[in-house]
């Protein structure tokens, strides 16, 4: 059994049960002992209805007890983990939702969008959730909003109650939202999951990481093993919810950077563009499409580019003039 307020029952406050054995220790101690001549009468009586006055004392003692102990319950909201617990409607679960909405995510799969097959499985999660016993509550955290510079990481949804208008806001949500133009790991999701306290609510808790988990996102993942073991210290429950069937070549613009440094308005000036090739296999005839200001211009083309090495910094790069470049 765990409390959502377990300060309340610990510490100063468990004086409080001493409060009723106080006032029946001061209820004895007010009586006072008066002689007189009738007084061998009322012994008899007190003697033969000893017993019962005693019963009577200790059942009044226990509800003053009882009552205080339930109040004290009652503030700390007990959560029960036992099947009675869930017959009762007291199990409770948090489920936290790590999204990679990363660029990589927009790749094509046999089956669609791997980023929409992400989205999928939080609305089939979120479906499932309503049909399952007790309290379920989530909270949804995009890569992307988890390395916002200015106003810090950003859930979309915090701690909300699995019901029908979650389902539906869910669905809503999803629908408008596409991957970002960002390349952001898993790194900084987690963290920010391991630095936020756990919910004093939570009999469980589980954290899914939905990812098309990349090779170059994982092949050095000191960072990221640390912080999932110290999730499952915390009694976290780890679930890897893979969208991409197969890791399939992947070609990225790396940078963009000017090739000279002198610039000037309506003087042409030459880019420097770097592609990063994570394929196995070299990749023929790659082309990267230029536009300025709207308008497109001739691309491009690399007639072989050759996978990255384990441990690279962007190698392949072309030059082309682009003109009107502020």
């Amino acid at each position: 059994m765990s409390f959502l307020h377990p300060t309340l029952i610990t510490g100063p406050l468990l004086l409080l049960l001493g409060v009723p054995v106080l006032i029946h220790l001061i209820h004895l101690l007010r009586h006072r002992r008066v002689q007189w001549a009738a007084m061998q009468f009322l012994q008899q009586s007190a003697l033969r209805y000893r017993k019962w006055i005693l019963f009577r004392q200790s059942a009044l003692l226990l509800v003053r007890i009882a009552a205080v102990a339930a109040l004290l319950m009652m503030l700390a909201q007990p959560v029960l983990q036992s099947p009675w617990g869930r017959l009762l409607g007291g199990d409770r679960t948090h489920h936290v939702v790590l999204l990679d909405d990363s660029f990589s995510m927009s790749d094509q799969g046999p089956t669609g969008r791997v980023f929409d097959l992400g989205k999928r499985f939080l609305v089939q999660l979120t479906g499932k959730l309503l049909e399952q016993d007790g309290t379920h509550k989530l909270s949804l955290l995009r890569f992307s909003r988890a390395v916002e510079p200015s106003a810090g990481p950003r859930f979309d949804v915090v701690q909300e109650r699995v019901d029908r208008a979650l389902y539906v806001q869910l669905e809503r949500m999803l629908k408008a939202t596409d991957v970002s133009q960002l390349a952001v790991g898993p790194a900084a999701a987690l963290r920010v999951v391991a630095r936020q306290p756990r919910l004093a609510d939570d009999a469980a808790r589980i954290v899914y990481l939905v990812s098309d988990f990349r090779t170059n996102e994982w092949r050095d993942a000191t960072e990221q093993r640390a912080i999932l073991a110290e999730l499952q210290r915390t009694g976290a429950r780890i679930q890897l919810v893979a969208c991409a069937d197969t890791q399939r070549a992947n070609l990225a613009i790396s940078s963009v950077r000017p090739a000279t440094a002198t610039r000037a308005a309506e003087v042409e000036m030459l880019m420097q563009v770097s592609v990063r090739h994570f394929g196995h296999t070299a990749a023929r005839r790659v082309a990267v499409r230029l536009e300025q200001d709207g308008q497109s211009r001739p691309a491009v083309c690399w007639t072989k580019s050759a996978p990255t090495p384990p441990q690279p910094a962007s190698s392949a790069c072309n030059s082309r003039p682009l003109g009107n470049t502020p």
